[in-house]
């Protein structure tokens, strides 16, 4: 630990903004937890933001011995119901035990917006072990274990360097206080997990998966503090889409000049002979700000290809995930409030196409508008034409869309049930452009096969909405 003075930060707002954000540290951590996040939310929204330091914190570790998670309830509470009493639209966030605060006082308050960092709501061994806490009696203190690598990435931040055993006994008791306004949430939500996480387990992405309010995304990071790490800027990626998508109510102030970004996502797995031709287009029109191809495990030159492209970023899975994880990987690494979705494999496409799909979402006539291809099978049945891979979609709208449908190609009917019950629905037209046919691609007999898989699966899709409507 770093001898040296630990404060809380508050960053004034500005006129522009009436948003506060309150960002709540972990345990045995203090508000360096969260790294120059602050000042970057304090830039981006012009907003007042608070980091306390919790009671207990800054000092030595043996004095967080005295404070449990009531102590730490009570202190926040405070605040946060101080600036809710303001007028301010609130939005709290946290990490580790703070997100897990977050939760709990967010969800109690009815707060504009909740985010969570690594919150630990399902343990790692060996925190994990059924009476583990009752160590505490003999050996309270943990050593905690670093590698340089993890040292080097951390930084010099204040933190402590052993562990009480009681930390399991407060998130134990905050995961018993947040069990009721769980239960009955209804504040947009993001939580964030890392991948490689040694003390908050990705079981916990199971634990949000039933609750609609929560949108979840996991990050390759390698530490369980993401906000300090490489992994810092998709982190604040997500945070600011996150509050501009799903938090910010009408009224709520950011800087009207900001321009809305639209973000196309090509899905590809072996297309090298085709995406070319996609690209082309694409890097042709006006509409749009970036452009990302998510090469899904390709064997042939398909990344080499859009890298030829000095316009285009190309992002790879190692293995292929099929098209919907794709999807949900280029959106992730994308900046755009409005995305356009692209398959590889077309032919006659232009620039003036691609603006026709883009623009009803622009101009807010619908929250997603589909092109139709000339494809005699889709032109002969419009529910197969309605699961064209070329749309343009409000974010917030595929943040809404269930994992489920976030497999395989189930993506498309997802997306087309919950457009149709959002605010401004779903349109679609028929433009003069195809898709190269599975059968033309692969053979008469793989392209047969892999066409009923995709039917099959789409099947199961319109099944799910059917027997639950809300797609859970």
């Amino acid at each position: 630990m770093a001898a040296r003075k630990i404060s809380p930060v508050i960053l004034a707002g500005s006129e522009k903004s009436n948003i506060t954000f309150i960002l709540l540290h972990g345990y045995t951590g203090s508000p360096e937890d969260f790294g120059d996040l602050p000042q970057f939310l304090h830039q981006t929204f012009h907003a007042r933001v608070h980091v306390p330091l919790l009671v207990g914190h800054g000092t030595t570790v043996q004095d967080l011995l005295r404070y449990s998670y009531r102590d730490f309830f009570r202190q926040t509470k405070e605040i946060i119901e101080s600036e809710l009493r303001s007028g301010a639209q609130v939005i709290v966030g946290g990490f580790s035990l703070g997100a897990l605060l977050a939760l709990d006082l967010g969800a109690r308050l009815g707060v504009a917006g909740i985010f969570m960092m690594s919150p630990p709501v399902r343990l790692t061994f060996p925190a994990n072990i059924p009476g583990l806490p009752i160590t505490r009696f003999i050996k309270p203190l943990w050593k905690k274990k670093f590698s340089q690598k993890e040292r080097d990435l951390v930084g010099p931040i204040f933190f402590y360097d052993d562990m009480p055993v009681l930390s399991i006994t407060v998130r134990n008791a905050a995961m018993r206080s947040l069990r009721k306004p769980l239960s009955s949430l209804n504040v947009p939500t993001l939580a964030v997990f890392s991948e490689y996480d040694k003390i908050s387990s990705l079981r916990g992405v199971k634990f949000f998966a039933r609750h609609a309010f929560v949108r979840v995304i996991v990050g390759k990071n390698p530490l369980h503090r993401p906000a300090t790490a490489d992994f810092k800027m998709l982190l604040k990626n997500q945070i600011v889409q996150f509050v501009k998508n799903s938090v910010l109510r009408e009224g709520a102030s950011i800087s009207k000049s900001e321009k809305i970004l639209t973000s196309a996502i090509v899905p590809a797995m072996n297309e090298a002979d085709r995406i070319g031709q996609v690209l082309s287009v694409l890097t042709q029109t006006p509409a749009l700000d970036e452009i990302i191809v998510v090469d899904d495990g390709s064997s042939d030159r398909t990344a080499e290809v859009a890298r030829s492209f000095p316009q285009v970023r190309v992002l790879r899975n190692e293995k292929n995930q099929g098209k919907a994880a794709a999807m949900d990987h280029g959106v992730r690494e994308s900046r755009g409030e409005i995305i356009f979705f692209c398959d590889a494999d077309l032919s006659g496409l232009t620039p003036e196409i691609v603006e026709e799909i883009i623009a009803p979402v622009r101009e807010e006539k619908f929250d997603m508008y589909i092109g139709l291809r000339q494809n005699k099978m889709q032109q002969a049945v419009t529910l197969f034409a309605i699961n064209s891979g070329e749309r343009a979609l409000r974010r917030e709208l595929w943040e809404k869309l269930p994992a489920f449908f976030k497999t395989r190609y189930r993506v498309e009917a997802g997306l087309n049930y919950y457009a149709r019950h959002s605010h401004r629905g779903l349109g679609y037209r028929t433009f003069p452009y195809f898709q190269t046919l599975k059968e033309t691609k692969y053979g008469f007999v793989k392209g047969t096969a892999l066409r009923w898989s995709m039917n099959f699966d789409v099947f199961r899709a319109y099944l799910r909405l059917y027997l639950s409507p809300k797609g859970k």
